[in-house]
């Protein structure tokens, strides 16, 4: 805890924002800026801004500079250091342990054999300790990572220095102190470390390991004089040595930033998912409580289920699960099916009064404009009070308490939200200069509680007391509060009632007043809080309108109650009363931002190791004119929306604008904000729509600069989360066989980690990806054998009969390697390699080097003042091969090496045939013959020298394999694991985003959800659409609540209204929209979809289909009454087409719904209409008489439209 204060993430400061704003402030991108990005920002061509479309990139968001590796930004380059300064400083110090070890030996070997110099030497050396001892404490210190280049520079050239001195003789003559063998031997060492260990950019690597050689070489020739044979075999040498170099700190390099950048996106993406999470909760609580909700969620296939379908997810397949006919298993006869019978529940309906008056001289906006703001009054006083909202039906609210979730104050509960509802019509009433009032109506009992239906469905209510509750509404008075006997009962004697007229033989009563004011502890805030006045700006929607006779006073308690008892012909007239999309909720204000934003980093340490720089704040100016992306957390109002900044929005409406921006073609004339990964890989949007970017770089750098803000900011706050520390610190791995900890990883690694397609490690074409990595080490393989089989070439020639074979084989095998290896390239959908077959294959390729020098062992031909040296020169350059193939295991690796050194040890230093001469080597050595006393020389001769020296060489060089192979093994395996946490994670984002997507769009057609995403509101006239009602107008006669509560009979309903639901993924239903189902009732409508009304080929099309689906109806209703016993469930249709108006009405729950006068009278053609039989008016004769026959009925008194004449459609077989 005594770090928490600096484990505090990194912000992004506004300057001039409140303080207590500044965490909160969020940079993020809409979807369309992401898949802009995602791209590289590529050219209308297709190309990319930066790179040859020719070459793949070296990794994501690479800069220009491939002499550079880097990234294309300063700030995502800066936060790469900062990330990976923990593995960099462990690198480093891996680097002077074995300096320091490899000094220790040196000193040791010279102090044991005595070589000329070892007096001087030894000193040297002990300096070469103390530095790397200081090297090493510094490393540890918290400056270091603002100097770890300086020092690692500082480190590497005085090595390198160092080692150059043991070629210097001594007062020009020469002391034999390090045998050529092993001056080239540390040469090749301190190369490998230079390109490999050493945290120094891939220009200075090369330049300080180019200078090197060309040191080394120079020196070389100057004092010991060696053959031009000689000299060039050193050349060959010392190419392959760079080449091997260069590519694996390339590929290091590149690995390494590939991880930062998945890393990156992964934790992006779960920052998206958490978003994804929170919407899809409050989607469901839109839908259902809670606890329904779980119901829902569980059984069902987890978040992370590939086979995810297209709309869902496991709330998909749980909700909509067809019947099986399996006759032996009793539950696939029904779907599952959730309905709860619950006792002591109180039920609230409340009415306005004046409404009819009210609307009467307002237009449609206006209108609805009024009811969102009172009823997101009453959603907000319905939240205090424990009460849970069920719907809304026109002017109708009506809410329980005591359900799902049983409570003891359940009728307090519903009192107190009636009171406060007609405290809160009264303020309506002086803000809006109306006066309207509240009738409420109050019952308890039993309800049975649950979803009917598998689209549109929504929680509900069911019961004989719902009906009843009802009736308390439509009997009582305005601005009273109308309870029965039963409510009474539960009230504690907490109230002044007064005794009202009885309803269904029970006694009634009125609020009068409380007894005593109640304590707000149990009833969280019982008296109504002041409300404030908030305005809504009037939108342009046309005026299509219900007949002003519509709007009337009658009581609606059939039509309100939903019960399946009480529903009469008129059930329909909930319809007339006009819905608009909900009133926003006030917003976080906005942040005035200055002419900066401050990237503040704050240093944490995590696994003793810094993440973040404690250097100096970085700041990165990025001006906000009034064509600039705001950093603000809210989003700028669309002037077009008429919603002003500070007025309420649904908060699901909201989430959804954030998380999915505006939608505009000048990105950059507008705010965006909302949660997004810079992921090339994030979720896009369902329709893929390409939104159109100025295509500027100034634009593309301010795009660019937020993108690289948002992903800083979020990794330097999951590098402080302990959970999360796997990500850049704890390697998953197990220190000694370097395989995953968690089995199931393992497995996916040895499956996917070398195949060029992978289903669940979806990587883009960089050069760190698998099948180019292994297309690159064939090549590197192919490069060092060529040369090296050239070098023992010019050596021996081809008289040994093993080299031969060797090189034909290695030539066909390199030759398949490469063409299998280009076969992956152009076909990477091909299977490649498992994991064992690949290690065998990698295996050969790797040893090919090394037994090609081995086959030239000769001992009459080999130990020549010609030949000596350089063989043992190429042995050392066939081991660094074993450095290549770093998808291989470092074990495996290093084993082979060790034995093909352990083989030339044994056949070269310590072969009992061969005899090495010292004039051999001091030929070579540049030595006289002064020096050789018959063939011998002292202690310190090249012979002894070497048979000494060798095994020390070998046992450095082949201790530094072994180190690099293992920690190239690591960083590949980091990768791989980066990569299948961002898929990971990407998958449970995309399968929640499934099920928000599903949820949403079973409130709200798929085409309205698109347009919300870009807009605060919906709302949208269209012409001609056609409209259906149909009835089971004697399901009241089968309902018995005697039968377990009714329970059962519910079941029935929701079989049927689900079976019609099916209808709807017909494709000849495609036009078809459900829109809701009231009790009974389903209520459909066609041609509400402009897209697919513009693809019909027939301007009527929608119409006829929905004629088509009336009789589908029919035909399951049908098929339906026959698996049913002893009664027969009959429909009854009424269809008509107009013109309506659709919107989404609601704010803690949405609601698309369409009104009109076209839809009242489709409501009047079903209550009015004879069974088993479609009736249409008049009106409709002349676009369906095209298709269809009708025989007249006659005129029939319309409510609203006195006498109409209506037609009877005829049967199909007519």
């Amino acid at each position: 805890m005594r770090h928490k204060n600096e484990m505090k993430s990194a912000r992004v400061e506004v300057p001039g924002a409140p303080a207590e704003d500044e965490d909160g402030v969020q940079i993020s991108l809409a979807p369309y800026l992401q898949t802009y990005l995602a791209n590289g920002g590529r050219c209308s061509d297709g190309s990319q801004r930066r790179l040859s479309s020719c070459l793949p990139t070296l990794f994501e968001r690479a800069s220009d500079t491939w002499w550079d590796p880097r990234f294309d930004s300063e700030v995502l380059e800066g936060q790469f250091w900062r990330s990976s300064f923990p593995q960099i400083r462990e690198r480093f110090q891996l680097c002077l342990a074995y300096l320091f070890l490899g000094s220790l030996l040196w000193m040791g070997y010279f102090g044991v054999v005595r070589t000329p110099h070892w007096i001087i030497i030894l000193p040297v050396l002990g300096l070469v300790l103390l530095m790397l001892a200081a090297a090493f404490a510094l490393s540890r210190n918290q400056h270091f990572q603002g100097h770890y280049q300086l020092v690692s520079a500082v480190v590497i050239l005085s090595s390198c220095l160092f080692s150059l001195l043991f070629i210097v003789p001594e007062a020009r003559e020469l002391a034999v102190d390090l045998t050529p063998v092993g001056l080239f031997s540390l040469c090749v060492e301190l190369l490998l470390i230079l390109y490999t260990m050493v945290p120094l950019r891939l220009h200075a690597c090369v330049l300080i390991g180019v200078g090197y050689s060309l040191a080394f070489e120079a020196l070389t020739i100057y004092f010991i004089r060696p053959d031009a044979a000689t000299v060039v075999s050193h050349v060959i040498l010392h190419i392959c040595i760079h080449i091997i170099g260069i590519h694996i700190l390339v590929m290091t390099t590149v690995r390494m930033r590939g991880t930062f950048v998945k890393v990156g996106q992964s934790l992006l993406v779960r920052q998206q998912l958490e978003n994804e999470k929170q919407l899809k909760e409050k989607m469901i609580l839109s839908l259902m409580p809670s606890k329904v909700a779980e119901w829902l969620l569980k059984e069902g296939h987890s978040e992370e289920d590939e086979t995810l379908e297209e709309e869902g997810g496991s709330i998909l397949r749980k909700v909509s699960t067809p019947r099986t006919s399996n006759p032996g298993d009793i539950r696939s006869l029904f779907r599952p099916f959730n309905m709860h019978c619950m006792d002591n529940v109180s039920i609230l309906f409340a009415d306005i009064v004046g409404f009819t008056r009210m609307s009467s001289n307002k237009t449609a906006e206006q209108l609805v404009s009024l009811l969102n703001d009172l009823f997101e009054r009453f959603d907000d006083l319905c939240a205090r009070h424990g009460c849970e909202k069920i719907s809304t039906l026109g002017d109708c609210y009506y809410c329980v308490s005591g359900c799902p979730l049983p409570r003891p104050d359940h009728a307090v509960c519903c009192v107190e939200m009636g009171l406060s509802m007609i405290v809160a019509i009264q303020a309506f009433d002086r803000d809006r200069n109306e006066e309207v009032n509240m009738r409420v109506g109050v019952h308890t009992g039993t309800v049975l509680c649950g979803i009917v239906g598998t689209r549109r469905f929504k929680f509900d209510v069911w019961s004989n007391d719902v009906t009843l509750a009802n009736r308390m509404e439509s009997t009582g008075q305005p601005g009273k509060v109308h309870i029965s006997e039963a409510t009474s009962k539960y009230l504690n004697d907490m109230y002044v009632l007064k005794e009202g007229d009885q309803v269904q033989d029970m006694k009634t009563y009125f609020i009068v007043n409380r007894k005593a004011d109640l304590s707000p502890r149990r009833h969280q805030g019982i008296s109504p809080a002041p409300l404030t006045r908030s305005t809504l700006k009037a939108t342009s929607l046309p005026s299509i309108l219900d007949s002003e006779q519509e709007m009337d006073e009658e009581p609606l308690e059939e039509i309100k109650a939903l019960t399946p008892q009480s529903l009469p012909d008129e059930i329909q007239e909930e319809t007339t009363f006009w819905k608009w999309p909900a009133k926003s909720k006030s917003q976080d204000k906005l942040t005035n931002a200055k002419n900066s934003v401050t990237i503040s980093p704050t240093k944490s340490k995590q696994g003793g190791s810094e993440f973040v720089s404690t250097s100096p704040v970085r700041q990165l100016k990025v001006p906000t004119t009034e064509d600039q992306l705001s950093t603000s957390p809210s989003i700028n109002s669309r002037k077009d929306s008429g919603i002003r900044s500070n007025s309420r929005r649904s908060s699901i409406q909201q989430q959804i604008y954030m998380m999915n921006g505006l939608a505009q073609n000048n990105v950059m004339g507008h705010r965006v904000s909302g949660y997004y990964t810079s992921s090339q890989d994030s979720i896009a949007d369902p329709d893929g729509e390409k939104i159109k970017i100025e295509d500027t770089e100034f634009q593309w750098n301010k795009i660019r600069k937020l993108s690289d803000l948002q992903m800083i900011r979020c990794v330097q706050e999951h590098s402080i989360d302990p959970n999360d520390a796997c990500y850049f610190s704890k390697k998953p791995l197990n220190r000694l066989t370097l395989f995953f900890k968690d089995a199931p990883m393992e497995r996916d690694y040895r499956m996917l980690a070398h195949c060029a397609d992978t289903s669940k490690i979806t990587a883009p074409n960089t050069l760190a990806s698998a099948r180019l990595n292994t297309y690159l080490d064939l090549m590197v393989a192919l490069l060092v054998f060529s040369l090296m089989a050239i070098g023992l070439s010019a050596l021996f020639g081809f008289q040994h009969t093993a080299f031969v074979i060797t090189l034909a084989l290695a030539a066909a095998i390199c030759f398949s390697v490469l063409t299998w290896g280009a076969f992956r390239l152009i076909c990477p959908k091909r299977p490649a390699l498992c994991w064992y077959p690949w290690h065998v294959f990698g295996a050969v390729v790797l040893s090919l080097p090394a037994l090609a020098v081995l086959t030239n062992f000769h001992c009459n031909s080999l130990f020549s003042a010609q030949v000596v040296q350089p063989y043992c020169l190429l042995m050392l350059v066939a081991l660094v091969h074993f450095c290549n193939f770093t998808q291989l295991n470092c074990w495996m690796k290093s084993a082979i090496a060790a034995v093909m050194a352990a083989t030339f040890l044994a056949l070269v230093a310590h072969s009992p045939g061969c005899d090495l001469n010292a004039a051999a080597f001091n030929s070579t050595a540049g030595a006289n013959s002064t020096d050789v006393e018959d063939g011998q020389m002292v202690l310190g001769s090249a012979e002894q020298l070497f048979r000494q020296e060798v095994y020390v060489d070998i046992f450095l060089l082949l201790l530094l394999i072994v180190l690099l192979n293992r920690e190239f093994e690591i960083s590949f395996r980091l990768s791989f694991h980066g990569n299948a946490l961002a898929a990971t994670d990407r998958a449970r984002v995309q399968a929640t985003k499934n099920q928000v997507d599903w949820l949403l769009h079973n409130i709200i057609p798929r085409h309205v959800a698109e347009q919300i995403k870009s807009k605060a509101m919906y709302s949208e006239n269209h012409r001609q659409v056609g409209i259906l009602f149909a009835s089971i107008v004697n399901f009241n006669e089968m309902y018995d609540e005697s039968y377990l509560g009714g329970r059962e009979y519910l079941r029935v309903l929701n079989e049927l209204i689900s079976d019609f639901d099916e209808l709807l993924h017909k494709s000849e239903f495609k036009n078809v929209e459900k829109i809701k189902t009231i009790g009974s009732t389903y209520m459909a409508a066609s041609g509400l979809n402009p897209k697919l009304r513009a693809a019909n080929g027939h301007q009527h099309h929608h119409l006829f289909e929905l004629v088509e689906f009336a009789r589908a109806m029919q035909r399951v209703v049908a098929d339906f009454n026959k698996d049913l016993l002893e009664f027969k469930l009959v429909l009854r249709i009424g269809y008509n087409h107009g013109d309506v108006t659709a919107g989404v009405i609601g704010t803690t729950k949405l609601y698309y719904d369409i009104w009109g006068d076209a839809v009242n009278i489709a409501s009047r053609m079903d209550s009015t209409g004879v069974r088993e039989r479609i009736q249409v008016g008049e009106s409709c004769l002349p676009e369906l008489a095209e298709r269809y026959q009708f025989e007249p009925r006659g005129s029939i008194y319309v409510k609203g439209k006195d006498n109409m004449r209506v037609f009877l459609l005829k049967d199909e077989d007519s």
